[in-house]
């Protein structure tokens, strides 16, 4: 009876949440996460997003000048132009840590002629993160060809997502699923639905983006109320509306819609605060994927999640 009360409670609150969403936020924030233990073992990390085409040894610099406890790197875009070993180097030689996370992406999987492509890709940086002490690849969320993905499309990518949490396995490394922005705000929200029900969440876990969910019409608080046990990763990013008409501007880029930490309408202390509740084991990565001064918005998201964490 106790069980049944508690998820129909949960209804309850989860359907207030939603109708909010559709009505707008308001912009009001809650004040810092509750002071627990979970809070001295958290991790604050920088995504090199943003950051090109400036030399990476800016970015290494930065996170280290600004406190950062290291960077996440997507080694697949890093190795279009670079060396990674020498990348790697250069993060070393800065006194900068590498996060225990790579991101891989992915689209590659929705094509099932791609299979040893994207399964070498999978065993290639796995391998890598394994061995320079990490722990996660991310894979983020594939699009179909057309308007909407197939029923074929989803079979390929489903088994795409299972070949791919058997071979990082293997490596001794956990694939982490990131929801991902794609075509539009209500595509995005379809694709995120149907990968929560398509992926062995035995094998998976999750790498929340904030940012991303809010872009594909799903409030951060609601999703980490239901979610929270599953995330080992988040990305954070802040959003200058929640408005969905707003959101489907055609005229807007969506990279645009990002702002730094604590200057939009998510709110940061009551989305932590479920992961303060269960043994997260991930980072907290400031993430922005387009801005005029990344050491300023790198610099003031700091400033803002720190305060968050009761830390200031």
């Amino acid at each position: 009876m106790k069980t049944t009360r508690r998820n129909a409670l949960r209804g309850v609150v989860s359907a207030a949440l939603s109708w909010a969403y559709c009505d707008g936020w308001p912009n009001v924030k809650a004040g810092p996460v509750s002071n627990t233990g979970w809070l001295r073992s958290v991790k604050i990390g920088l995504h090199q997003a943003g950051w090109a085409p400036r030399p990476w040894q800016e970015l290494f610099a930065a996170a280290r000048k600004l406190g950062y406890d290291g960077v996440e790197l997507a080694p697949p875009w890093l190795e279009e132009k670079h060396d990674l070993t020498g990348v790697y180097r250069l993060l070393v030689e800065s006194g900068t840590a590498l996060a225990p996370a790579c991101f891989v992406g992915g689209q590659e999987m929705r094509d099932p002629a791609a299979k040893e492509a994207y399964l070498s890709k999978a065993r290639k940086y796995a391998r890598w993160m394994k061995a320079h002490g990490g722990k996660y690849v991310i894979y983020s969320t594939v699009s179909g060809a057309g308007a909407r993905r197939t029923e074929q499309e989803r079979k390929t990518i489903a088994e795409a997502f299972s070949r791919i949490a058997d071979v990082v396995l293997r490596q001794g490394c956990t694939p982490l699923y990131h929801n991902h922005y794609v075509k539009n705000p209500h595509e995005s929200r379809n694709l995120l639905r149907e990968d929560l029900q398509i992926l062995d969440w035995a094998r998976w876990r999750l790498c929340v983006d904030t940012g991303h969910l809010v872009l594909a019409l799903t409030d951060p608080v609601a999703f980490m109320g239901d979610w929270a046990e599953k995330v080992s990763w988040m990305h954070c990013k802040d959003v200058t509306t929640a408005d969905a008409a707003e959101l489907q501007r055609s005229s807007v880029a969506w990279q645009d819609r990002f702002t730094p930490l604590g200057t939009g309408v998510i709110d940061f202390p009551k989305v932590l605060e479920p992961l303060a509740r269960t043994d997260f084991p991930g980072w907290l990565v400031v993430e922005q994927d387009k801005s005029s001064n990344p050491y300023e918005t790198s610099k003031t998201s700091l400033a803002y999640l720190r305060r968050v964490l009761g830390e200031q």
